[in-house]
């Protein structure tokens, strides 16, 4: 459901989303 959800142009966003979790 998350390539549904996401799709290619929020990919990127989600994967920055992501980044920023773990960092913080």
């Amino acid at each position: 459901w998350l390539n549904n959800c996401i799709g290619k142009k929020n990919y990127r966003w989600f994967f920055t989303m992501m980044m920023s979790a773990l960092l913080l």
